[in-house]
């Protein structure tokens, strides 16, 4: 299946010098993507990608490339509690690595993680001799979205219990609630 904003970008021969590409998506696929990652609308997504032939990881055999990135997006969420559309804009630079699969670096875990906390993350698989950019913002994208939009001011009032209120969490958290109904009882 390709992913519908599918970008990818031949890696061969590559030197330690950045290499820059910009992509933006298409209405059409804003509309696809929109629907995969369950928005509203996507009303668009775009970035930068610069890779290199990485300075600090390079093993034999094995392709390693340094890549940063910006991701820019514009989406519409449904609110968690009242199902209203919930609009956000994102803008966030990352880096981390590109890699051939099945080829471990050195300071990995058997499933490709680094044992370091501080070492980057492998963003990316060289598959073909191409990186999929589009998909690494759309992965980026999801790591970015908030998994639980919330509505301003938006409230769940049921038996006495809200769970996602700004309030003082002493006075209406579950344990608040638990405190009515022994006080009731009283």
């Amino acid at each position: 299946m390709v992913p519908e904003f599918s970008r990818p970008v031949p890696v061969g021969n590559l030197s330690r010098v950045w290499r820059e590409k910009e992509v933006c998506a298409t209405e059409t696929e804003c509309r696809a993507l929109a629907e995969r990652l369950d928005l509203i609308t996507m009303e668009n997504i775009s970035g930068k990608v610069s890779f290199r032939v990485s300075s600090t990881y390079q093993i034999t055999g094995c392709e390693v490339l340094d890549v940063e990135a910006s991701l820019s997006a514009s989406i519409t969420q449904a609110c968690v509690l009242t199902m209203e559309p919930v609009a956000s804009t994102i803008d966030t630079v990352f880096t981390g690595l590109a890699v051939t699969p099945g080829n471990p670096l050195p300071g990995t875990t058997d499933e490709g993680d680094f044992d370091d906390m501080e070492a980057p993350e492998i963003l990316a698989k060289i598959d073909g001799g191409q990186i999929d950019i589009g998909e690494l913002l759309v992965e980026q994208l999801c790591l970015e979205m908030d998994p639980f939009p919330k509505k301003p001011g938006a409230r769940l009032d049921g038996a006495g219990l809200d769970a996602y209120s700004d309030d003082d969490p002493s006075k209406t958290g579950p344990f608040a609630a638990l405190a009515k109904l022994r006080n009731n009882r009283d």
